[in-house]
């Protein structure tokens, strides 16, 4: 993990762009200051870190992609001497002409809507300043396991499956001060310089990048009894970055920082006992330290509170205590709090029924990118639950929610290419869609893609895998198939019904990891 802290955030390549692109990349209008460049640096780097995207291809492409683009307009315009800010931007036919052009069956029953809040809340701390940009770029990488795995609905309590940071807001840097004087400061045993000190090594900022002396200087401010310092040196301790990993020590830390009122350390000890790591788990101990940072206004406090509700964890369940705390999470903008508050008014737990509630939240979660929000808001619009009916928008977001491998809007999707709701009927389209659905152990689409090789319909007719998918899915409990399968082996050959066998054995596992 000594690699986390991305080198690439000193390292631009000589690329020859100008000072023109380099602003529009980075979003800056002329005249800039010095300030103004970092603080939009930041931000653009927070916005498109890749880690961001892990669980897409695609995207943690482009975000890489991005980045470069933006460290590289960093590096243009940090190279205009210093006397010349603020400055304008050249606008030369020359410039302009380098700019490059723009880049260019029986009707299925409704797929099962989700029922538990889940994943819970890993430790994260939003701010709305500039410096919850920088520490998002730093930590998310180093903390943790991430992920973006969909919810498991399955899950007795749901567990962070997803890969997030534990922020802890930073002093903003001395105006203007240079390393030498932080340093001389810091030295001289003032907690605030040896806090920007660390920070500056943490990024390699006019000094070398070097997690232990991060550390080191961290260590300095929290024995000083600095709540800043004592969370982020807990931080490194979780991580193991820069120091050997230690969550008894990070525990510790975080204890200190939560004690003085600090609210992500107190959210970041509530996770610990959460999980028992570096404590015993003790969800009631859990549950005090989410309320404590809760009643703060941290959204993640909130929501990891108002899932302890949700499922009876640590405080008796209470399902209107729960949509309580996931409706403050959400008018924060959290997204996961939008899907589960949208759930809430969707069956009526805690708060009244109400779909046209419910799909209000599913948009706002939706237009966030939450794969499940974007499965739920077309499961309305295909059933017309809070809106009219709209074939062609469930299938919109339907497709959204399937570009993230969410597994029922893959198998939705294929029902709608499979009778041409919403989209042209293909059978092809409409076999694709199934598969992935398939491989991830959804027991519907297993069902339909049994069929599917049955059939001949959008792949070749293949016995032995169609009874494959029918013996996976009515393994599942699904009735469907376990007729179907029944019906399928009398007609099979002793070598189809053996390789259809062999081939859902060796299947069989994926499925039971994958869930």
């Amino acid at each position: 993990m000594v690699d986390l802290l991305f080198s690439a955030l000193n390292k631009h390549p000589a690329h020859k762009m100008t000072t023109t692109q380099a602003l529009q990349i980075l979003d800056l209008s002329v005249p800039i200051t010095r300030e103004a460049l970092k603080n939009a640096y930041r931000e653009a780097l927070m916005v498109w870190h890749p880690d961001r995207f892990e669980g897409n291809k695609d995207l943690r492409a482009k975000a890489e992609s991005k980045t470069s683009q933006i460290n590289e307009a960093y590096a243009v315009l940090k190279a205009v001497p210093e006397s010349a800010y603020p400055f304008q931007a050249k606008d030369s036919s020359q410039e302009s002409r380098s700019r490059p052009p723009p880049q260019a069956a029986a009707p299925p029953p409704p797929p099962p809507q989700a029922t538990t809040p889940a994943p819970e809340r890993r430790p994260k701390e939003g701010t709305s300043i500039w410096w919850a940009a920088i520490v998002a770029v730093v930590i998310c990488y180093i903390l943790f396991v991430l992920l973006p795995g969909q919810t498991n609905s399955k899950a007795v309590h749901p567990v962070a499956d997803t890969p997030s940071a534990a922020f802890a807001p930073l002093p903003e840097l001395a105006a203007n001060a240079s390393i030498v004087e932080i340093r001389s400061r810091a030295e001289q045993g003032d907690a605030e310089a040896q806090i920007d000190l660390g920070f500056h090594y943490l990024l390699g900022i006019d000094v070398p990048e070097d997690l232990a002396e991060a550390v080191k200087w961290y260590g300095k401010a929290a024995e000083q009894g600095h709540p800043e310092a004592q969370i982020r040196l807990g931080i490194h301790y979780s991580s193991g970055s820069g120091v050997s990993k230690d969550e008894v020590e990070a525990v510790k830390w975080y204890r200190k920082a939560a004690e003085q009122g600090h609210a992500t350390a107190q959210f970041n000890l509530g996770y610990r006992y959460r999980k028992g790591e570096g404590v015993p788990q003790d969800e009631v101990e859990a549950v005090k330290w989410y309320r404590k940072a809760a009643e703060q206004g941290h959204a993640d406090a909130q929501l990891n509170l108002g899932i302890q509700y949700a499922v009876g964890a640590g405080v008796p369940k209470d399902d209107a205590e729960a949509a309580i705390w996931f409706h403050k999470a959400a008018e924060q903008g959290d997204a996961d709090a939008q899907l589960f508050l949208g759930i809430a008014y969707a069956k009526g737990k805690g708060v009244p029924k109400d779909d046209s509630e419910a799909v209000s939240w599913y948009r706002k979660a939706a237009d966030q990118n939450i794969g499940k929000a974007q499965f739920e808001l077309g499961y309305s619009y295909a059933y017309g639950r809070g809106v009219p009916v709209d074939e062609a928008e469930a299938v919109k977001w339907y497709r959204k929610a399937a570009d993230q491998r969410d597994k029922k809007a893959q198998c939705a999707l294929g029902w709608c290419y499979r009778d041409g709701n919403g989209v042209p009927k293909s059978e092809v389209e409409a076999a694709k869609c199934f598969l992935d659905a398939a491989v991830q152990g959804y027991a519907p689409a297993q069902f339909e893609l049994g069929l599917c090789f049955y059939n001949a319909r959008g792949v070749p007719k293949d016995e032995a895998q169609a009874y494959q998918w029918l013996l996976l899915s009515a393994a599942q409990g699904e009735d469907k198939a376990k007729e179907a399968y029944q019906s399928l082996e009398i007609l099979l050959t002793p070598e189809q019904r053996a390789e259809g066998q062999r081939l859902a054995r060796e299947f069989m596992p994926k499925i039971i990891d994958g869930n």
